[in-house]
């Protein structure tokens, strides 16, 4: 029995498009489709340190999650 369908907090994952250890995209997808209040983003040209690939465009994401309340 998977809990993570349990998960109702707002939640925010980010991942870099050249990650190495899985493909970012089907780990997004799959985990939006499990756990409800999730969002999932991936970055472009950024590997598994996306904050520190991309740092504006992932703080952007950060601050506009956080920015509309319901987390």
């Amino acid at each position: 029995k998977s809990y993570l369908k349990n998960f109702k907090v707002p939640g925010l994952l980010i991942f870099g498009e050249h990650e190495m250890f899985f493909n970012p995209h089907k780990v997004a997808e799959r985990s939006v489709k499990v756990m409800p209040g999730l969002e999932a983003e991936v970055v472009d040209n950024a590997g598994h340190g996306a904050i520190y690939d991309q740092p504006d465009q992932v703080n952007e994401m950060v601050v506009e999650f956080l920015s509309r309340g319901d987390g």
